[in-house]
């Protein structure tokens, strides 16, 4: 059904300059297209992947202030008057900026336009990054909003310390489309991307999904890997996700790694994969290995929507996704060999693996659902517009 614009509320989404997407930007996606009381928009600096990338989804209020490096100060200032200006042209009320550096530009903006200003927490924040030294930081510390939403509890916590009290905080997890992740593949579906990707008709596939980065953890799965091929030979490693051209080192330290493992044969990363339901459905275990903590996760609940058993880091958001031994497993950060051995005890054990993804299925329909999270996100956002 098509609205009118006149008769709902608007949300002003402030970004940077995506060139790849990752969970932030697919949360954001998500609710972008399931908003039911907002007519949403979103801002970006400048064009890249991800502006493109909806604009081809039909998403039609997206714009870009055509604007390099906003994180210099000196630059921010006129993209602060082109903001402000966005926001009483198009009669927006409340902006919402995604990270720390749209913060500087987008929430001052909305300060300028005389609208709500939110602050949505998508990352741990180290303490470093609030020294005066670090002005975008110090910024951000300093010049607080109207509300703060993060994207797990432990997000919000590494920067609840550094604002104060007197502020309204609210925890609001990445949404998952449960209807997208539940897509049933025939077996002639799984079979064509075995085939595609090269990986043996009776292999069990381990999944690891994230960006190519060192924090990411791709090296502990690699590490715990033979000691899985000692005990189940007939194991594939699928790692998805690319490495950016400051990872590149990194890169090539795994596929060093690999060689000198001698597990090759065993492994392929697979870069960036569109379709991740369907190399989801093809998993038998989904790991999560990341070394430092994660802000939320958003692949360890895409792996629970589709039913599979999930091994993450215990350590970050994780630890508020997964109930260990019951919709999942927690390792510990960095062990190779605690990994191992949970990897070993789910390959031979199908009905432990079934009962564990059932329940993490269940948990994300109750806990994560795009329909559960944006009834909750604009609530929120409606108390805030109508409170002086």
């Amino acid at each position: 059904m098509k609205r009118s614009e006149n008769h709902f509320k608007k949300i002003l989404y402030v970004d940077g300059t995506p060139n790849d997407i990752g969970g932030k930007e697919t949360s954001i996606e998500a609710l972008l297209f399931h908003h039911k009381k907002f007519v949403p928009y979103i801002l970006f600096s400048d064009d890249g992947y991800f502006p493109q990338r909806l604009k081809k989804q039909g998403f039609q209020n997206v714009f870009t202030l055509k604007v390099k490096r906003l994180r210099h100060l000196h630059r921010s200032i006129p993209a602060i008057w082109q903001i402000a200006r966005f926001i009483r042209r198009h009669n927006i009320d409340v902006v919402i900026a995604n990270h720390s550096h749209a913060w500087v530009y987008g929430g001052l903006a909305a300060r300028m336009a005389g609208v709500k200003a939110v602050f949505f927490i998508r990352g741990i924040y180290h303490p470093n990054h609030f020294r005066i030294t670090c002005p975008l930081g110090w910024i951000t510390a300093h010049w607080p909003a109207d509300l703060y939403l993060a994207n797990s509890q432990a997000s919000l916590d590494s920067l609840k310390s550094r604002i104060g009290n007197g502020v309204r905080w609210e925890v609001i997890y990445s949404p998952i489309d449960t209807q997208r992740f539940s897509l049933r593949y025939s077996e002639n579906d799984l079979t064509c991307l075995r085939t595609e990707l090269g990986i043996p008709a009776r292999h069990q596939v381990i999944v690891f999904s994230g960006r190519i980065q060192e924090w990411k953890g791709q090296e502990i799965l690699l590490r715990a890997a033979p000691q899985v091929l000692s005990r189940h030979p007939q194991t594939f490693f699928l790692f998805v996700g690319k490495a950016t051209s400051l990872d590149q080192i990194y890169y090539r330290k795994l596929q060093s790694l690999m060689k000198d493992l001698n597990i090759a044969k065993n492994v392929l990363f697979a870069g960036f994969q569109e379709d991740m339901p369907l190399i989801l459905a093809m998993a038998d275990v989904l790991v999560h290995a990341s070394i430092e903590p994660e802000p939320f996760g958003r692949v360890i609940v895409e792996g629970m929507a589709m039913a599979k058993p999930v091994i993450a880091t215990d350590a970050g958001g994780p630890r508020e996704i997964i109930d260990h031994g019951y919709d999942g497993l927690l390792v510990p950060p960095g062990d190779p060999t605690a990994l191992a051995e949970s990897i070993n005890m789910l390959l031979p054990a199908p009905q432990l693996s079934r009962q564990m993804g059932l329940r993490a299925r269940k948990k994300v329909e109750e806990k994560f659902s795009i329909g559960k999270i944006i009834v909750r996100l604009e609530q929120t956002l409606e108390e805030l517009i109508d409170k002086p």
